[in-house]
């Protein structure tokens, strides 16, 4: 598996994750999957509540193509299928917590005394591994305590998801520096997760239009759990023992607090209710992409953290982590009791002279026009540079051009989700090629190809600050994305076979916010789009039928 394309992994699973939780929500209704407010939840209208299948499906398919099927590979995927039909049924028929438990030791039980997977060294006790008669207990009830803290963070739009993807990435990270099949497994398993998780929060922005329930919740709060085992345990001993409490942050800080308050003030341990991190920032009076906004930039903090003191000892990482949660809750408490208020009063602001509204105008019309023009020849003219394009990759994107034309053509009303889904796999397709297959020819073109992608992202940062279109509204999820493209351009990651992984996300992510916004744009914007989609899936389906011509 050393030349996977991740990338590729990454958008199969967002495509697939994205259709199937559209087609889902149509339907949430009549499969009784619909999330009905009450006095614990922040929603007020029911929402379909459907998108932990979107995600569990994303993720798995590209997983079970592309991974090779071992003992501890198919623990995984079986653990996954009987959370997420635990979850589905939860998601109908709201079970008790007893019930719930069930499902997820069971999931835990078959990863660890199946699969094999388990904690053999514990913090602070250094080299000395534990008895499987101790580490296997433990890793069954620490898995447990992942699925439930993620499950329990999922309570704001975008909250749970970002988290995740947050600690998906430094996991990936992480598994970057080392080497061996294991650390192969742990990235190709983080970019099927991720790409899942992304295709979601498609629909999950405030307002969410679909939440993810427990099927998606507690699926991903197994995956971080397997990871963050595989990856301290077996891909990269030298990292701490204790690194997991910093890179998953803050769901396992946040339910242990919540926990604490329900033992001191003698409540069920299990009744839910609203004195988790997200419900008082919202009390204190914080608007909720605020709110989310804040518990990323924290969780962003705590990752940071992981990558300074990744080989650390391990007290001085718990220290850390101890330190850092007594400042944040003691922080809110502190608020609390203060009558703190962050929104206050004041008077209106004198209106921007017509000079500046106009030099605004200006501004955000010329960059709709470059981009209109740099989006669809860049992708034409990408499909021509890449070195070699394989008869893997023909083949998919034969299929995509017929499918693309065919959607086109029938549905002409709008941009149905169908040719949404091949622009984006087209982009990253590019974003992929012209990294991992360049033609050594092509070197001299990089400075070219630098200022194209500095003057794209220009234009789309001014038609986002000074073109106000409903349609394209920045959210949490825009913040998340931005967050993790800065990072990895301080922390550049390499896949394996030193595929370039930085390089391909920054490209992919400022091509999917362009193809967003010229699909949300003017017809005119719309058809020039789709059109060089189809050359550029024309021109990439000829090269690869003649590479299978070549290679036979």
């Amino acid at each position: 598996m050393s030349g996977t394309p991740f990338l590729l992994m990454f958008a199969m699973s967002a495509a697939i994750s994205m259709a199937l939780t559209a087609l889902m929500a149509r339907h949430a209704a009549t499969l009784g999957m619909i999330d009905w407010p009450d006095s614990r939840k922040v929603h007020t209208e029911p929402v379909p509540r459907v998108g932990g299948v979107g995600i569990v499906v994303g993720a798995v398919v590209p997983i079970v193509l592309w991974i090779p099927h071992d003992r501890q590979m198919l623990a995984y995927l079986l653990a996954a299928g009987v959370l997420l039909i635990f979850g589905v049924w939860d998601d109908r028929k709201e079970l008790g917590h007893y019930v719930k438990f069930v499902g997820q030791f069971a999931a835990a039980g078959l990863l660890v005394y199946y699969g094999g997977l388990y904690v053999s060294h514990f913090p602070l006790l250094g080299l000395t591994p534990l008895a499987p008669d101790i580490g296997k207990p433990f890793t069954v009830f620490a898995i447990v305590g992942m699925i439930n803290a993620v499950n329990h963070s999922d309570g704001l739009d975008g909250l749970a998801g970002g988290l995740s993807l947050l600690s998906l990435g430094c996991i990936a990270y992480f598994a970057s520096l080392g080497g061996g099949g294991a650390v192969i497994v742990v990235i190709a398993v983080t970019a099927a997760t991720a790409g899942g998780v992304f295709g979601f929060l498609r629909y999950n922005t405030h307002p969410a239009r679909v939440f993810m329930g427990d099927g998606g919740s507690q699926f991903l709060g197994l995956t971080l759990g397997y990871l963050a085992v595989l990856l301290t345990q077996h891909a990269d001993t030298a990292l701490s023992a204790a690194l997991p409490l910093l890179f998953l942050g803050l769901p396992i800080a946040d339910i242990l607090g919540v926990f604490v308050q329900r033992v001191y003030h003698r409540m069920n341990w299990f009744h839910a209710t609203k004195n988790h991190l997200h419900h008082r920032l919202l009390m204190l009076g914080l608007r909720h992409y605020e709110s989310v906004v804040l518990i990323y930039v924290i969780q962003t903090g705590f990752i940071l953290a992981a990558v300074a003191m990744r080989y650390q000892s391990d007290t001085a990482i718990i220290v850390a982590y101890l330190g850092t949660c007594t400042l944040i809750y003691g922080g809110v408490t502190y608020l609390e009791r203060t009558g703190w208020r962050p929104h206050r009063i004041s008077g209106d602001r004198s209106a921007r002279p017509d000079w500046a509204v106009k030099l605004r105008w200006l501004l955000g019309a010329a960059a709709e026009r470059i981009m209109g023009v740099l989006v669809p020849s860049g992708l034409v003219v990408a499909s021509l540079l890449p070195g070699h394009v394989t008869p893997g990759i023909g083949s998919v994107a034969t299929a995509l051009l017929v499918l693309l034309v065919l959607s086109w053509t029938v549905l002409r009303a709008g941009v149905p989700m169908s040719i949404r889904l091949i622009v984006y796999v087209d982009a990253a397709t590019i974003s992929y090629l012209t990294e991992v297959a360049r033609s050594p020819a092509l070197v001299s073109w990089e400075p070219f190809e630098y200022a194209y992608f500095a003057l794209l992202l220009l234009s789309l940062i001014f038609v986002i600050r000074f073109v106000q279109r409903n349609e394209f509204e920045v959210t949490p999820t825009d913040y998340l994305t931005i967050t993790a493209v800065g990072v990895s351009a301080v922390f550049p990651v390499a896949g394996a076979a030193g595929v370039p992984v930085t390089g391909m996300l920054v490209k992919a992510v400022i091509l999917f916010y362009a193809c967003e916004y010229l699909l949300n744009g003017h017809v005119r914007g719309r058809r020039a789009l789709v059109l060089a989609t189809v050359t550029s899936l024309a021109i990439l389906a000829v090269r690869g039928v003649g590479a299978a011509k070549w290679v036979g």
